[in-house]
C-alpha cells in the first residue's frame, strides 16, 4: 500500500514534466470496430433480406415500355437521362408533354450569381481579371509545435504534429533552394561559358550557402529527434594549429622532389 501511494504521489508531482513514464494501455486482443457491427453471412437469407447498399422498402422499378423508349428518341432526349443526369442537368425530369419539350430551352437558364452545391464556382470572375495580384489565394501559417524534450515526445500525436511542422518548414526551404539553383542554371546559360564565373558568382555563392544550411538543418533535426549532441562543443587544444602545421609541413617535405630531376 505504501509503495502504491508513493508511486501515485510521484506521478502527480511530476506529471507533465517529462520525468515519469506514460501509462501504458495493454492490448488484450480487442476486436476492431468494424467487427463489432453485426453483419450476416454473405449469401445467406438474412443478408439477402437486408442488403446494405439498397433500400429494400422501395420496389424495383419496372423496365420501360417500348412506347417510352421510342418517345424519348422522337423527342430528341437521347442525352437527357433521368438515371444519369449530366452536369448541366442536376435534376433532369424528362418532359411532361410535347408542348413542354417545344417551349423548353436547350441550355439551362440561370442568373449570373447562381450558386449551386453541384457546380464548380468561378475561380476568377470577370471583375477580378485585371487585379489577380491584390490578394493571395491562400495564406497558410505553419503553427509552431513545441519540440521534443531530450528526444522524447509526449505521445504519438505530438510526434506527428512536430514531424508535419518540420516537413512544411523544410519544404519551403527546399523550394527556395530549388529556385536559386534554377536561377543559377539560367544565369550560366545566359552569360555563357566564359562570363558565367564572373557574372553568376553571387547566385553561386547563395546556392552553395543554402546547400550548407540544409546540412545544418539535417544536423539540428538529428539532435532534436534523438537528443544526441552532434555538434562539437569542446574547445580545440591550445597547440591545435601548431600540430596541424607540423603535420602539413612534414607531408610537404616528404612529398616534394629532393633535387631537380628527381621523380621518385
Amino acid at each position: 500500500m505504501g509503495s502504491d501511494h508513493h508511486d501515485d504521489s510521484h506521478h502527480d508531482d511530476h506529471h507533465g514534466h517529462g520525468h515519469g513514464e506514460m501509462p501504458r494501455v495493454p492490448y488484450t486482443k480487442q476486436a476492431p470496430p468494424f467487427e463489432k457491427i453485426p453483419l450476416p453471412q454473405l449469401g445467406s437469407t438474412e443478408h439477402l433480406e437486408q442488403l446494405q447498399a439498397f433500400d429494400n422498402n422501395r420496389p424495383i422499378p419496372q423496365p420501360r415500355s417500348m412506347m417510352d423508349r421510342f418517345a424519348k428518341v422522337l423527342r430528341l432526349e437521347v442525352f437527357l437521362d433521368k438515371d444519369m443526369p449530366a452536369m448541366s442537368h442536376p435534376n433532369s425530369r424528362g418532359y411532361a408533354s410535347y408542348l413542354d419539350w417545344l417551349t423548353s430551352s436547350l441550355v439551362p437558364l440561370r442568373p449570373k450569381d447562381y450558386v449551386d452545391a453541384y457546380t464548380r464556382p468561378n475561380p476568377c470572375p470577370e471583375e477580378f481579371w485585371h487585379i489577380p495580384w491584390k490578394w493571395p489565394r491562400t495564406k497558410y501559417v505553419n503553427a509552431k509545435v513545441p519540440p521534443p524534450v531530450d528526444g522524447k515526445y509526449n505521445d504519438y500525436y505530438h510526434y506527428l504534429a512536430y514531424k508535419n511542422w518540420l516537413q512544411r518548414e523544410r519544404d519551403v526551404y527546399v523550394a527556395h533552394t530549388n529556385l536559386v539553383h534554377d536561377a543559377l542554371c539560367r544565369c550560366i546559360v545566359r552569360e555563357g561559358q566564359y562570363n558565367a564565373p564572373k557574372n553568376c558568382k553571387h547566385i553561386a555563392n547563395k546556392s552553395f550557402a543554402m546547400s550548407r544550411m540544409e546540412e545544418l538543418n539535417q544536423t539540428l533535426l538529428y539532435m532534436a529527434l534523438t537528443g544526441n549532441c552532434a555538434i562539437r562543443e569542446t574547445p580545440y587544444p591550445a597547440e591545435f594549429l601548431e600540430e596541424k602545421r607540423k603535420i602539413y609541413d612534414d607531408w610537404l617535405t616528404r612529398t616534394r622532389m629532393k633535387k631537380p630531376g628527381d621523380v621518385a
